[in-house]
């Protein structure tokens, strides 16, 4: 019985080990994306990038936050950031497919991501 309890707090330990290993690299993933989406975003200001291309590292460091968050009220408030850039970039592709510079494809691309973005902030308040 003794032996059994022993395996089972060196599993426990092992497991902490891993969390904590698995936090870290989450934690630089995210730092990594968020300095993407800062360059990418002096880019834009510049007018060296187009805003399309900022908001798609912009969604990828907000998401790259998703599995650090400790509440649901903190992943809620990333998807709801990640809708308001969608609905940003649907609006803005439509505006260039309108004057000829976005394809139809490309604003069809743009809307279906804005509603993978709103039915993944919906599931978020579901759970």
């Amino acid at each position: 019985m003794a032996s059994q309890a022993t395996t089972q707090t060196q599993a426990q330990a092992t497991d902490g080990v891993m969390q904590k290993q698995l936090r870290a690299l989450l934690l630089e993933r995210k730092q990594l994306m968020d300095s993407s989406s800062d360059r990418a975003e002096l880019l834009m200001t510049a007018g060296r990038m187009e805003f399309v291309e900022y908001a798609q590292l912009k969604k990828a460091a907000l998401l790259a936050g998703i599995n650090l968050c400790n509440t649901k009220q903190e992943r809620i408030e990333i998807h709801m950031e990640v809708v308001k850039l969608s609905i940003q970039v649907s609006e803005n592709v439509e505006r260039m497919a309108e004057s000829g510079r976005a394809s139809s494809q490309e604003w069809h691309d743009a809307k279906l991501a804005r509603l993978e973005a709103e039915i993944a902030l919906l599931q978020e308040r579901l759970k």
